[in-house]
């Protein structure tokens, strides 16, 4: 089978082009490099936000178009003639230069409704948000606050620091159309900052999650990453599925947390009760896996999937996206033929070893309830940080506090001791205050955990709450209305 080895690129205006010769009709792909990663806490859902704008600004055309935000990138598609293709970039473009902010309300509603339908972030998501916080790819599994807060001003301020020729690259199926311009706005290239994992002691187990899942921190080398999800899938749906009959389906979900590192979380869909015994199934898969390898069959078989997948002239469009997101990300543009060869070249040492790296970061995610025990494995502890030296304020009885709970604000942040777990916020580290109608203050930190301070149950904690308002920003504090725009996901 003959595979795309040469993909070609150009510019026009300013922007990259990448593209090889595909199948009738033209597909494009207008790839910027901003995405969920690049938002802060109280901004959540600020680029989706611009994406939604843009594609309202163009209006209904009469070919297939699509906008997508994900991790670290946006991107606007159109499938049709050359013509409506250039016409749908060029509005595109138009809209960019100068963001019709207007129809704001309107489309704030419209993501409210789109990620009211959503299920919730994926385990691979879940699993980020615990390993790195509420930062960069962590923030995939929190609420877009900002859809309900962010005005006219910082929407459109977003649009014009990110969406610029400086930080585009385009995709097509095809050698450049005539007449196609692209007259974005001047801008740099925007790079990806290294994920910095939170100081935890791993592997671990966190309950509740959304299912059962192991999720490993996998180096993004070579596709290695992808590679291992794959070979892992098949070997977890053999083990869970095929052979215990416990989960209809066994897949791998994964996302770039930067370029060296992909989040992979091998996860089934199995029925709550059978959490505890799926779980160590699939930890046996990649315990194996780190001792052995993959079998020399799974690799073979991996690789004349990669060889159909691959040849298949309707991946085109594929092709030079993906091209398009490894020159915004600083990364190697690889061809299909190039992404066969290496998938073909792997060894079971090279699986092997990037497993057995990954093992002892390993986090299980589990489903409410789930009584788990494993050698080597320990609860995650909800803060990294420790609980800050204080004062120590004692619940009022009646309360629904359990006894030996303890509210603590000192010089370096406040903390809620709990039987189950040690809640932190050190004052540096709050990304965001939610002021509740009944007084009650949620403190988001960029570590992860979110500390509740009720105004009446703790002896004190109205000046606790006072404290607070010194020591914080004002601009961190949102009003329960504003903090409740769009669920999580």
């Amino acid at each position: 089978m003959e595979l795309l080895d040469e993909i070609a690129v150009t510019e026009v205006d300013g922007v990259p082009v990448v593209w090889a010769a595909g199948p009738a009709p033209l597909s494009a792909s207008l790839v910027f490099r901003v995405g969920q990663a690049d938002e802060a806490f109280l901004d959540g859902g600020i680029t989706h936000l611009v994406e939604h704008l843009v594609m309202r600004g163009v209006g209904r055309v009469p070919i297939e178009v699509n906008a997508h935000v994900s991790v670290h990138t946006t991107s606007f598609q159109a499938t049709g003639s050359a013509h409506h293709v250039v016409a749908f970039l060029a509005g595109v473009c138009r809209q960019l230069e100068r963001l019709d902010t207007a129809p704001l309300d309107v489309e704030r509603r419209v993501l409210a409704a789109e990620a009211g339908r959503g299920g919730g972030a994926g385990p691979a998501a879940e699993a980020a948000a615990l390993r790195y916080g509420c930062r960069g790819a962590g923030l995939l599994a929190y609420r877009d606050l900002g859809v309900a807060r962010l005005d006219a001003g910082d929407v459109a301020a977003w649009a014009a620091r990110w969406f610029t020729r400086g930080n585009a690259v385009l995709a097509l199926t095809g050698p450049v159309p005539e007449g196609l311009r692209l007259p974005l706005p001047p801008g740099e290239r925007a790079g990806v900052a290294a994920a910095v994992p939170r100081a935890l002691r791993l592997p671990a187990w966190e309950c509740p999650a959304g299912g059962t899942a192991v999720s490993l921190p996998l180096a993004a080398v070579d596709g290695t990453d992808l590679a291992v999800a794959r070979l892992l899938a098949r070997a977890g749906e053999d083990a869970v599925r095929h052979e215990r009959g416990l989960a209809y389906d066994v897949d791998t979900d994964a996302l770039v947390v930067d370029p060296g590192t992909s989040e992979v979380a091998l996860h089934a869909d199995n029925d709550p009760e059978h959490a505890a015994e799926v779980a160590g199934l699939l930890l046996d898969v990649v315990e194996r896996f780190a001792a052995d390898g993959p079998a020399a069959q799974d690799l073979e078989a991996d690789a004349a999937q990669a060889l159909e997948a691959l040849g298949d002239p309707r991946g085109t469009g594929d092709a030079v996206t993906a091209a398009a997101h490894e020159l915004l990300l600083g990364l190697p543009v690889r061809t299909p033929a190039e992404r066969y060869e290496q998938t073909r070249r792997r060894s079971a040492g090279a699986v092997r070893e990037a497993v057995r790296e990954a093992l002892g970061a390993a986090v299980v995610l589990l489903p409410e309830g789930t009584a788990f025990e494993r050698a080597g494995l320990r609860p995650l502890a909800p803060s990294s940080h420790p609980v800050p030296a204080g004062r120590e304020l004692r619940p009022r009885p009646f309360r629904g506090v359990p006894r030996g709970a303890r509210l603590v604000v000192g010089e370096d942040g406040v903390a809620l001791r709990l039987p189950d777990g040690d809640l932190v916020a050190r004052w540096d580290d709050v990304v965001g205050v939610s002021v509740l109608v009944d007084g009650t203050h949620v403190l988001q930190t960029g570590d992860g955990p979110a500390v509740t301070v009720p105004p009446g149950d703790f002896r004190g904690a109205g000046d606790v709450l006072a404290q607070l308002r010194r020591r914080l920003p004002e601009a961190l504090f949102v009003p329960e209305a504003e903090a409740a725009g769009t669920p999580a996901g």
